[in-house]
């Protein structure tokens, strides 16, 4: 297996970052080379649209120290490995008593023209599912030939039925079917689960050149990673892009559940999702804190799975008609997602990721304690018609304060 490590910059000037990077890496691979080594280390990728972060292979320690002395280096990590926020388990998450998704149906919005991506374990071909584009980006920095669409998981499939089945014949319905859906891979399809960092990286690089400017993270992972969150801000900041992501299952697991709240969902400028049970009470294991934006249904929701015969790896290109039920905020997440696409189809002006943010979270049911609360952060995302009965057709500056992001909201 290839030995990958993650580079940030403090600066975003990609030019300057690259040439810096080249003539560290250049002095190590003529010292690999004219000792006979069999592996130089080398930039396996630098990444246009995330211009402080770059992916590295095969670098000796020397190098590395001599990056981490760099002081226009940030950090110098390894692949760090998350995990899918899955705890394995009808539909009744759109339903009146929840986020009443045909609020948006009836006044025609249905994620149409909308790009949403995905970053996780696969992308099935299935009945209910149409994508846009897919990409493997753990093969783009591990190698292989593994296609995008092999998901021995169904992990990512799941998350991919839940914002986007389509309204069709059969199955179910996704929150918004009619969004253009981009996947990417990030694991090595070998059944263990692990999301490496730098394939998330790679992944929101190829997000960002398609020009995705929502990206839902159903993983988490216990530790920092300095590349990521410079990867996720780059295109936060530069590209304008909304990371919704999965606050954790580790609730029941945490020696302190109150603060369990994993990376990358911990970071500020993410939306971090937790789980509602059909009470509205929280799931058990959904994590807990004050990082918590939302909730969202996800005990029990059905949703797509792959076939049999792409979990088996015996063909990754079969059309699956298969469906599951899905638990975890890996499952929040995405209801989350889609209500974001139905949102900026129904006022395109919502470009920034804090207005579009803003657009669910002022408009959530409030849950708990009436503000902003470690369970529930602002609330269950749901229809803002019904949470607000006489607001406008359509979603407008002058229906809500946009600069609302973190700071408490009153109760509805």
């Amino acid at each position: 297996m290839k030995k990958i490590h993650l580079v940030t910059f403090k600066h975003h000037n990609q030019g300057m970052n690259k040439t810096k990077l080249e003539n560290h890496v250049s002095k190590h691979a003529a010292n690999a080379v004219s000792k006979g080594l069999a592996k130089c280390p080398n930039i396996k990728s630098d990444l246009p649209n995330l211009p402080s972060v770059f992916i590295i292979e095969d670098a000796e320690n020397a190098l590395l120290d001599e990056l981490r002395k760099d002081p226009d280096v940030v950090a110098v990590t390894e692949d760090i490995l998350y995990k899918p926020d899955m705890a394995q388990s009808t539909e009744w998450s759109h339903g009146s008593n929840f986020m009443v998704i045909n609020d948006y149906r009836t006044r025609g919005y249905t994620g149409a023209g909308v790009k949403v991506g995905i970053i996780d374990s696969g992308c099935a071909n299935h009945e209910d599912l149409v994508w846009a584009g897919r990409y493997n980006a753990y093969t783009a920095v591990y190698g292989g030939t593994t296609p995008a669409s092999a998901d021995f998981l169904g992990h990512g499939t799941a998350v991919a039925g839940i914002i986007a089945a389509k309204n069709n014949s059969v199955g179910y319905q996704g929150v918004a079917p009619d969004v253009s859906l981009y996947g990417v891979k990030v694991d090595a399809n070998n059944g263990k689960g692990g999301f490496n960092s730098s394939a998330i990286i790679k992944g929101v690089e190829w997000l960002v050149s398609q020009g995705v400017k929502i990206i839902n993270c159903s993983f988490s992972g216990d530790l920092y990673d300095p590349a990521l969150e410079a990867a996720f801000r780059n295109a936060h900041d530069i590209h304008n892009v909304l990371f919704i992501c999965s606050a954790g299952n580790k609730r029941a697991e945490e020696s302190n559940p109150n603060d369990s709240v994993g990376y990358p969902a911990r970071h500020d400028f993410v939306v971090a999702v937790a789980a509602l049970r059909p009470s509205k009470e929280p799931a058990y294991y959904s994590s807990r804190g004050p990082e918590v934006d939302c909730a969202a249904p996800a005990d029990s929701v059905m949703t797509t799975r792959p076939s049999e015969n792409n979990k088996n790896g015996t063909n990754f290109n079969e059309v699956s008609t298969l469906y599951t039920s899905f638990n975890g905020t890996s499952c929040a997440a995405p209801h989350v997602t889609g209500i974001a696409a139905l949102n900026r189809q129904a006022d395109p002006s919502l470009t920034l990721p804090a207005d579009l943010r803003a657009s669910f979270e002022i408009t959530a049911e409030r849950l708990g304690t009436g503000t902003k609360n470690a369970d529930f952060g602002y609330g269950m995302v749901k229809s803002p018609w019904t949470t607000h009965p006489n607001y406008p057709g359509k979603l407008t500056t002058n229906a809500m304060s946009k600069s609302v992001v973190k700071s408490p909201i009153s109760a509805v």
